[in-house]
């Protein structure tokens, strides 16, 4: 198998294992964050551990997208790489986790990639995948990922936060308006490679 070719799986079964590990845990503890928890600067070693494994991923995937992806790859694994780092400061701890949830729409992304290798390219199967790919895009993406951020940038620039270092705030402020107008940029891409799958195009 070619190098290229064979990246291109490391990358895919990476991800899906990863965002099918990470996130549904991570979820967990989102759902259960106790009022009285410190949202900036509050630590708990379970969810360490997880952000510990994700960071892992992110310092993988900064490496194989210096070498074979795009700028955007590269800018979007060096911001995810950074704040799994400055959790373990640590900052935004808890209040991050609504951001690596958007981790939850990667196993569809990469079960579509996958069905495309199988020959199963344009079923049903991958139709449904493709749906649950959308769906769960918008909701943790482009829905929960917007209103988290600005959770995020309102608590950075709180009486609360005071007296964090302005280059933090800067730093995640600009960092995740930049992640968020990726994820918009790639849900578009994505809506007009399903439509060119999946709706038949009209002969001349």
């Amino acid at each position: 198998m070619p190098a290229r070719k064979r990246t291109s799986w490391d990358v895919h079964i990476v991800s899906l294992v990863h965002s099918s590990i990470v996130a549904p845990l991570l979820l967990y503890y989102w759902l259960n964050i106790d009022e009285n928890t410190d949202r900036l600067y509050g630590y708990r070693f379970q969810v360490g551990q997880l952000y510990s494994l994700s960071f892992g991923y992110f310092v993988w995937d900064v490496i194989v997208s210096l070498r074979y992806e795009g700028l955007d790859f590269i800018i979007h694994g060096l911001l995810g790489l950074s704040g799994n780092i400055f959790v373990f400061k640590p900052l935004l701890m808890f209040g991050g986790m609504g951001i690596i949830m958007w981790e939850l729409s990667t196993p569809f992304l990469n079960i579509h990639w996958l069905l495309d290798k199988l020959g199963l390219t344009g079923s049903l199967l991958q139709f449904v995948n493709a749906l649950c790919l959308l769906l769960s895009y918008v909701t943790v993406r482009m829905i929960i990922g917007v209103s988290e951020s600005y959770k995020i940038v309102s608590l950075l620039w709180s009486p609360e936060a005071q007296t964090l270092a302005l280059p933090y705030k800067l730093y995640y402020t600009f960092g995740l308006l930049i992640l968020n107008a990726l994820n918009y940029i790639w849900f578009f891409k994505m809506l007009h490679a399903m439509r060119k799958r999946f709706l038949p195009t009209k002969k001349e």
